[in-house]
């Protein structure tokens, strides 16, 4: 009985899994948008001008925008394989046809907040980077929003 009911439950659970993942679909598709880079910008390795360059943006750079912290300032995105952050004026993205700004359209689409812990971040995207042995005196240089 109890072994029946378990084949049975699986049976079922093999059927439903698949639709419950589609409904989840739309949320993970809005996790990031394609975008594009305004002009030449620096790509900096924190949402701040005095945060380290990590690359230098062409204009037209094709990128993912990940998220951007509030009041999309500042946006994460990648480019390639090489992830940092952008001022949210530099960003662009397609929306109904015609490039818009990031910082105007980004909260009309739900593109994603994204908050910006330093240790967490530099541990996973600078660890090889040359200014990653700097990090202590990076980490106090952001005064904005993030995690603690």
């Amino acid at each position: 009985p109890l072994e029946a009911s378990m084949n049975k439950f699986f049976a079922r659970a093999r059927y439903i899994a698949p639709i419950l993942a589609i409904g989840l679909l739309p949320a993970v598709a809005q996790a990031a948008a394609p975008g594009f880079i305004d002009s030449k910008v620096s790509m900096r390795a924190g949402p701040d001008g005095d945060f380290p360059r990590v690359a230098t943006l062409s204009r037209n750079t094709r990128v993912t925008v990940h998220g951007c912290i509030d009041r999309y300032d500042w946006c994460e995105v990648s480019a390639g394989r090489v992830r940092g952050w952008v001022p949210g004026d530099e960003g662009r993205f397609r929306h109904q046809g015609r490039p818009v700004r990031v910082v105007a359209y980004g909260p009309r689409i739900a593109l994603p907040p994204v908050r910006f812990s330093f240790d967490t971040y530099w541990d996973n995207n600078y660890r090889r980077s040359s200014f990653y042995r700097e990090r202590d005196q990076w980490r106090g240089r952001y005064r904005g929003e993030q995690d603690r």
